[in-house]
């Protein structure tokens, strides 16, 4: 076993931290974690700290152990990166962000935007009807 191997499967078992983050804090990919533990760690001591073998924390690519459980996580993402709200401000063209409010359920816009973006079916139809009506009565008087 490596000095690199040892350390991975250390961290490991004082942290409980998912692979993915220990393969980045390594520049190891999960799968090469996985392998590691499995063939050099012991059996009881890779039961994780959930029933069903579950993750204890939320795994996101930007965390990093800074001591033994405490994982902190990067700088919020580029501005063009959605999170959120996925409505454009600004010119497309130039300088622009996402809106990055929380999304409505369903919908990749916020509230506000989505009422900009979507419409009800009774409202579509009211707006045809209409239409259809302002035709109607531009072609008689004409």
């Amino acid at each position: 076993m490596t000095p690199e191997q040892q350390q991975v499967i250390d961290l490991y078992l004082s942290t409980k931290l998912p692979y993915s983050v220990i393969g980045d804090q390594f520049g190891f990919t999960r799968s090469k974690v996985a392998g590691i533990i499995d063939r050099h760690c012991p059996k009881d001591a890779k039961k994780r700290g959930t029933p069903g073998g579950g993750r204890n924390k939320p795994r996101r690519k930007d965390a990093f152990v800074v001591s033994n459980n405490a994982v902190i996580y990067g700088p919020p993402r580029n501005p063009r990166e959605s999170r959120g709200c996925r409505w454009i401000n600004g010119d497309p063209a130039e300088a622009w962000a996402y809106c990055q409010r929380k999304q409505q359920p369903g919908s990749p816009y916020c509230g506000e935007h989505h009422a900009k973006c979507y419409r009800s079916p009774e409202t579509v139809r009211a707006a045809r009807a209409n239409s259809k009506q302002a035709k109607r009565e531009y072609w008689e008087t004409a």
